[in-house]
């Protein structure tokens, strides 16, 4: 989930100022900068692998991967991608078997950075989604920036999950409203105060008009006195493998001006997200099926974000990681550059949380 902030009385000399500056400190910040490719899409490149945003390669394999031979394949192509595409990360992810997962040699386990189970059904028994990684010497974490991390992260476990009345009451108290933005009838106030919302960290106007337009995407708004002052959006997509479909929705690009900050909008647009999502795919209308996860990919430096997927009863890839024997997994080492709270390096850390279809449809 990557959660924004702007201002909204910034002019467009601040607007072209150095995101970093004018926005460092702010601990609730989770937005990825342009950097080379610019992307409205947060999924990536499927099969075959592609260059994407921030120097890195991407790719979702299109099997099973089930027993050793499928195995072998797969690290052949990942390691063809760290030797041949000139990125300076690589990130394959894969559907792996949990038992071929528990017993993988360790110069293979030394790839995997995270991961997320799914629900038994068309891709096994005990299916995971793992994200495969591979960092050059030039992306390496800070030990100061990995304390704050663990220390944000350690604070978040003490935050106790809240019923989706009390995340509504708390907003709707404070004078906001909370709704699904129907963008084929989008007006021009609208269009321009989601506009404002995204163009202080780099967005251009065609780009915010392909986030709009995007039919993978929904987008929940905060509304005061009639004003969007928050959004967020729920991109959906769908994944080939094995002639079946793996439904994903990440919960991404979202933004709150910074008067209206630490209000709970956040916590609200993301959680009429996942209700909107969980109804929708109880309908089998997530491409003509069910949801089968829905995650976030957090800035490990913002506090409050890590609070929020706590608050939303989300699972940690940390500890889905050590159910499968990786102790040390569940974050995505120097994924992007991110707009918000002081970093060290030119690349963030990001936290996985997610909910899989059973909980989603237990939960919203």
């Amino acid at each position: 989930m990557r959660e924004r902030e702007t201002n909204t009385k910034r002019t467009a000399g601040l607007v072209n100022r150095s995101i970093e500056a004018g926005l460092a400190g702010r601990d609730n910040q989770d937005v990825p900068d342009p950097n080379g490719i610019f992307e409205t899409s947060s999924v990536g490149g499927l099969w075959p692998p592609e260059t994407a945003s921030h120097h890195r390669c991407k790719a979702f394999y299109p099997r099973v991967i089930g027993d050793d031979d499928e195995l072998r394949k797969f690290m052949d192509h990942f390691d063809s991608a760290r030797r041949e595409s000139g990125a300076s990360r690589v990130q394959f992810r894969a559907i792996v078997n949990g038992d071929l997962l528990r017993k993988m040699e360790p110069e293979m386990r030394q790839y995997v950075e995270a991961v997320m189970s799914i629900d038994p059904g068309e891709f096994g028994t005990d299916p995971a989604i793992v994200y495969f990684s591979w960092n050059d010497r030039t992306r390496t974490s800070d030990p100061k920036d990995r304390a704050i991390i663990e220390a944000n992260y350690a604070s978040a476990q003490t935050t106790g999950g809240k019923s989706i009345k009390e995340i509504f009451d708390r907003v709707e108290q404070a004078g906001y409203q909370i709704e699904i933005l129907d963008t084929q009838v989008l007006s021009d106030k609208d269009f321009e105060s989601i506009n404002t919302l995204y163009r202080a960290f780099g967005w251009k106007r065609n780009a915010v008009r392909e986030l709009i337009a995007n039919p993978n995407n929904t987008i929940s708004v905060a509304r005061y006195n009639g004003e969007i002052v928050s959004a967020g959006i729920a991109e959906k997509a769908a994944v080939p493998v094995d002639g079946n479909i793996l439904r994903l929705v990440e919960i991404t690009e979202a933004a709150t001006l910074p008067p209206h900050a630490r209000n709970g909008l956040y916590t609200a647009v993301s959680t009429q997200l996942m209700q909107c999502v969980a109804d929708e795919s109880r309908q089998n209308a997530i491409f003509e099926g069910e949801a089968d996860i829905v995650f976030g990919e957090g800035n490990g430096l913002a506090a409050a974000v890590l609070k929020i997927a706590v608050i939303q009863k989300r699972k940690s890839a940390r500890e889905t990681g050590k159910y499968y024997g990786f102790e040390n997994s569940g974050d995505l080492t120097q994924q992007v550059s991110i707009s918000g709270p002081y970093r060290r390096t030119a690349y963030n850390d990001l936290v996985v949380t997610y909910l899989r279809r059973s909980d989603l449809h237990d939960q919203y």
